[in-house]
């Protein structure tokens, strides 16, 4: 009976049944016959059954019972989670006869084969594959705000991806030519956004969808733009007359954005960035910015030397390159 048991266990070896589409069976079943792993089970041979799909750029797989779902970059990865679920049965080695005795003297451990493919009887360590990684994007963005203002940007943005969702850390920086109020003088204004939120991952074939919230502080610096000089009483068109003061503001107040984030895949881990965004300042200073010299002047007069104030609402948007750097 032990000696049908011995053959048995040396004829069935592991195996492993793929469904799923022809190309990702190939790929993966080639690799796994080069690591000693049948795809074509003997009759009456136990083998796990495995179906392979794709997720965007990733392929999914998952045992026919439902007991195990991982993903995978490509085929060869592919194949060592495979041949993990092949060869998890302990029954080979409990048939095979004991080890000789040992002479007696110092003990050495047995060495240990990090090779997935390594003779029946070895431990093999195999590195699971990870499900996370971190993605780095970089964009140019266009906002247009409720106060008629128009920035010109750009961001970049570091995800770690997750299952389901992304932790999410984005740096914004645009400057504005504020010129659009007949009642204030020209300003030049720069601002700077530190976001932190989180997306949801959503896959649309091979497009991935990730809407999300972000919270954050953004500083903006508002400095006056230098005041034209005017020759003789006809040498001024009509407009505010102010002093050259060079006044600049800066101050900070909490954000709120909600985006939508589209990831098109272009070449490896190159991906294109598609974003459109909201961004809410409730406690913006939409009033304008005084100098503090002007604090005893009329309502009218300290109007005449405002610059420029924050705008609570503006909408965003952008392209831009991402880059897998940890997969």
């Amino acid at each position: 009976m032990i000696g049908l048991l011995l053959i048995a266990a040396e004829l069935c070896g592991p195996a492993v049944g793929l469904v799923g589409e022809a190309e990702l069976v190939s790929d993966v079943g080639r690799a796994l016959s080069e690591r000693g792993v049948a795809v074509s089970p003997l009759p009456g041979c136990p083998a796990a059954e495995v179906s392979i799909t794709r997720s965007g750029e990733r392929l999914v797989l998952a045992l026919a019972e439902g007991a195990a779902r991982r993903e995978a970059t490509d085929s060869s990865i592919a194949a060592l989670i495979v041949e993990s679920w092949a060869r998890a049965d302990l029954a080979a080695p409990l048939l095979l006869p004991p080890p000789p005795p040992q002479e007696r003297g110092p003990i050495a451990a047995a060495p240990l084969s990090v090779e997935p493919g390594g003779p029946r009887g070895d431990l093999r360590l195999v590195l699971p594959h990870p499900s996370l990684g971190l993605d780095l994007g970089a964009r140019a963005e266009l906002g247009a705000a409720l106060d008629g203002a128009v920035w010109l940007g750009g961001a970049v943005e570091a995800r770690w991806d997750l299952e389901r969702w992304s932790p999410t850390a984005a740096l914004r920086i645009a400057a504005n030519h504020a010129a659009f109020d007949p009642l204030r003088t020209p300003s030049n204004r720069v601002l700077g956004d530190l976001m932190l939120g989180a997306r949801i991952t959503l896959e649309l074939g091979p497009v991935r969808v990730q809407p999300g919230l972000l919270l954050g502080l953004g500083v903006l610096s508002t400095r006056r733009q230098s005041a034209p000089t005017c020759l003789g009483a006809t040498g001024c068109g009509p407009g505010p007359r102010v002093i050259d003061d060079g006044f600049v503001k800066t101050y900070a107040t909490p954000k709120l954005e909600a985006g939508l984030l589209s990831t098109i895949p272009l070449a490896g881990s190159t991906s294109l960035h598609l974003f459109l965004a909201a961004t809410i300042a409730p406690w913006a200073n939409e009033a304008g910015f005084v100098p503090d010299y002007a604090g005893a002047l009329t309502p009218a007069e300290q109007a005449g030397l405002a610059v420029s104030g924050d705008a609570i609402f503006v909408f965003r948007a952008g392209f831009g390159l991402g880059f897998e750097v940890l997969r």
